[in-house]
């Protein structure tokens, strides 16, 4: 084979994968931030854990449901166990849509029951703050939000009923979201 020929035939193949590379790179999505795709959220932690379900109503707007749960022993003479469930709409409202990293702004609203032995837990909250989510691969994502609590609880022992209103600050565990 001449060596013009040669050339021109590795000059082909070289054209040929840029070319498919340049589409792959072109059309190739990085997250999977589009109206209305669904996922569901996964959060555990020492004592529980949280599930939840979104929805992208459009591509910046996710609203979601999540439900948690935790659960929790002590052994201190008396072996207590107490637990408390908790049920939160949520929305996240991304600033940005197109690239890996998604960072949003995020809301809230909570109402928890919990029990033990001998006392009784009601709390309901508003949660406002902003996150971000991380997208290794297009349809899954690691995420948390950080912001301020306002919650206002009410513990019953017995008789005895205390009422508390907060005003906090918090920073949940990663999440890890996978898009259908």
């Amino acid at each position: 084979m001449k060596s013009s020929t040669k050339s021109c035939l590795i000059a082909i193949a070289i054209f040929a994968m840029a070319a498919t590379a340049f589409a792959q790179e072109k059309d190739k999505r990085v997250n999977s931030l589009e109206r209305g795709n669904r996922s569901l959220a996964f959060s555990l932690f020492s004592d529980g854990g949280t599930f939840g379900y979104w929805v992208l109503k459009t591509r910046r707007t996710n609203l979601g449901i999540n439900l948690g749960l935790r659960v929790s022993h002590t052994d201190d003479g008396r072996s207590r166990t107490s637990w408390n469930v908790q049920l939160a709409p949520a929305i996240k409202r991304y600033m940005i849509v197109y690239k890996s990293v998604a960072p949003h702004y995020y809301g809230c609203l909570q109402a928890g029951y919990g029990k033990d032995s001998n006392t009784t837990n009601w709390n309901f909250g508003l949660n406002a703050g902003f996150g971000v989510e991380w997208f290794p691969v297009p349809e899954i994502s690691v995420g948390s939000f950080t912001g301020f609590n306002l919650s206002y609880s009410q513990q019953t022992a017995g008789d005895d009923t205390r009422k508390s209103f907060n005003v906090l600050s918090f920073t949940p565990r990663l999440t890890m979201y996978i898009y259908f």
